[in-house]
């Protein structure tokens, strides 16, 4: 009677991961508790382990995962440990059962791939009624971060990158109504990233497809095959140089001089000029013809939030005001003011620094940004509030603790201790709040377990990667490959939804994938 549920429980739990991904954390946990559900409710669980103990897979994860039990003999903070313990749990768990659990049909597959792809979808219309302000929210959307309301913008971002990749399948081997509609939904998505402007989600594409044309040049058997998708390789790395060096062209070439800056303004105050600093808003130095005083004045004529306070995005609004007046090509004094409109004050009162932010959105203002957060560390060696500089330093901190502690890290309770110690010891300028983790999965590896822990990852990584190979799966291959390149600059695997994403799809495309039941299962 039991086992009559096992299926039903089985494929309700697949159901509720692939939906629970972009809209639920609780789905996932409840569809991670409905497999091992299922594993019980099939029978015979022992022998359905013995049909899987000889899998490369499992054996990698059983190391990894074991490396993280044996870390708590020189951890001391066992409360963080074992909440790190419960969150990795399932890099053992997905595979174990998915490797275990009886293969769906192709038909089953592509209900569940499609309900993924929904799932993804509607999330992500619910995300634009929001920032379009349809759906109410008690998060400040002026940051674009803020407007996923089920799962972080980046986790979401990585889970948008997948479902395109499964639709970009459809194109060449789905039904004619997958083939008819993956172009619209990838269109859709597209355009969400370009709204939510995740620097990760783009690499993690360009990573899928880049290896994509790279397996396709290795698996052709024809000359003009491998030859058009050489060029394509090619032309695809020179378009993004190009695009990147017209931006930071544009972004550093300025657009007036500084010879014979005027000392005073029209109604006899002096103008402030930093002759050594070179930052620019849209070609104009940010630095030159400022005036404090008639800033103040102007502006508080003008706005209800003071000249000395925040900004909508807790930044100094001072800083924001004069940014984005230079970004006009204004002087910062009385006149400048004048000559802002009543949409410019709310642009600055919500933290908008520079007049492009709103006009052009997705990789270009993302790009310009980053320019911009360089320009500030390089002046002031601060990277408060700056996402990619703010990493910089989190990569510095991590690195010098498994410099510290080499071959064994910290152990598995103890890296927010050390990084709060090394913090401390490097005198940063980053306040508490700002002073995170490393934001890279294997600095975070090499921080718990050393350089040890960093080779039982890489292995972790490159066994599977290595019979998908032999295999042919290449969903697997081309999902995986997107999915390492966000490692670079995501604890991925430090989160629910992170590990969630990582070792449930990982599993999923490496061991129920239909067509491919035959070579996964040698």
């Amino acid at each position: 009677m039991l086992q009559k549920l096992a299926f039903p429980v089985h494929y309700a739990a697949l159901i509720a991961l692939c939906v629970g991904l972009s809209t639920s954390v609780f789905l996932m946990s409840l569809g991670s508790i409905g497999l091992a559900l299922a594993f019980l409710l099939y029978g015979n669980p022992l022998q359905q382990l013995k049909k899987v103990k000889q899998d490369t897979y499992l054996i990698a994860a059983a190391c990894f995962f074991g490396i993280h039990l044996i870390g708590l003999c020189w951890s001391t903070d066992y409360a963080f440990a074992f909440n790190d313990l419960r969150i990795k749990l399932p890099i053992l768990l997905f595979p174990v059962l998915l490797a275990a659990l009886p293969q769906l049909s192709k038909h089953q597959f592509k209900i569940l791939m499609r309900l993924f792809v929904a799932a993804t979808v509607v999330s992500t219309l619910i995300s634009t009624g929001i920032y379009l302000e349809i759906f109410p929210s008690s998060r400040d959307i002026s940051d674009v971060r803020n407007i996923s309301p089920f799962v972080s913008h980046i986790r979401l971002s990585l889970v948008i990158s997948t479902a395109i990749l499964v639709m970009v399948r459809w194109i060449f081997i789905g039904e004619k109504s997958e083939k008819i509609i993956a172009p619209f939904l990838i269109a859709w998505l597209l355009y969400f990233l370009y709204i939510l402007e995740s620097a990760t989600a783009y690499s993690v594409l360009s990573a899928s497809m880049l290896f994509y044309i790279f397996y396709q040049i290795m698996h052709s058997g024809k000359r003009w095959v491998k030859a058009t998708f050489g060029f394509s390789l090619l032309l695809i790395a020179l378009v993004a140089f190009l695009f990147v060096r017209s931006v930071f062209i544009e972004f550093r070439t300025p657009k007036e001089t500084r010879n014979n800056l005027p000392e005073f303004t029209p109604r006899g105050e002096m103008y402030h000029h930093q002759l050594d600093n070179d930052m620019m808003e849209n070609g104009y130095y940010t630095w030159s013809n400022v005036c404090y005083a008639e800033l103040k004045k102007g502006w508080n004529q003008r706005s209800s939030i003071p000249y000395d306070s925040l900004d909508k995005k807790n930044q100094a609004l001072s800083q924001t005001l004069i940014r984005y007046m230079t970004s006009k090509g204004l002087k910062k004094d009385l006149d400048g003011i004048s000559q802002l409109s009543d949409e410019d004050i709310r642009n600055i009162e919500n933290g908008i620094a520079n007049i492009n932010y709103t006009k052009t959105r997705g990789l270009r203002k993302r790009i310009e940004q980053v320019f911009f957060e360089f320009d500030v560390y390089r002046y002031y060696k601060n990277a408060t509030g700056n996402s990619v500089t703010q990493r910089l330093e989190f990569w510095q901190t991590a690195t010098q603790i498994i410099q510290n502690h080499p071959l064994i890290g910290v152990g598995t309770g103890d890296a927010q201790l050390a990084f709060n110690a090394q913090y401390e010891a490097n005198h940063s300028l980053l306040p508490p709040s700002n002073r995170l983790r490393s934001h890279n999965q294997f600095l975070a590896i090499g921080v718990a377990f050393g350089i040890i822990g960093i080779m039982l990852f890489l292995i972790y990584l490159a066994l599977p990667f290595v019979k998908a190979w032999e295999t042919g799966n290449l969903m697997f291959l081309i999902f995986y490959t997107g999915a390492i390149i966000s490692l670079l600059t995501e604890d991925t695997l430090e989160t629910q939804a992170g590990v969630a994403y990582f070792c449930f799809l990982g599993a999923l495309f490496y061991y129920q994938m239909p067509e491919l039941q035959d070579k996964t299962s040698e």
